[in-house]
């Protein structure tokens, strides 16, 4: 992968290993809580190709506490969820 991107694309990069445990899309009404949370967890947001927000969660502990400290955020498992915003 790296040969391809320097050679067909010209762009550097560098592999990083990381272990997640899981990645959930995040939504929430309360835009002052999903500020908050991704102030705090700044290292482990990330934005999907539409540019939707994705938590990476590296334990199941890390991510029942985000639940926990975070009620109004809504943590999916799956992408199904951005199908009943696109109607």
């Amino acid at each position: 992968i790296n040969y391809r991107l320097i050679h067909e694309y010209g762009a550097n990069c560098r592999f990083v290993p990381r272990n997640y445990f899981k990645a959930c899309w995040i939504t929430s009404d309360n835009e002052e809580q999903l500020n908050s949370f991704k102030r705090a967890k700044s290292n482990y947001i990330a934005e999907d190709k539409d540019g939707h927000l994705v938590f990476l969660a590296e334990t199941t502990f890390l991510l029942n506490m985000a639940e926990q400290d975070y009620p109004d955020l809504v943590f999916h498992k799956t992408s199904e969820f951005m199908l009943d915003t696109k109607k």
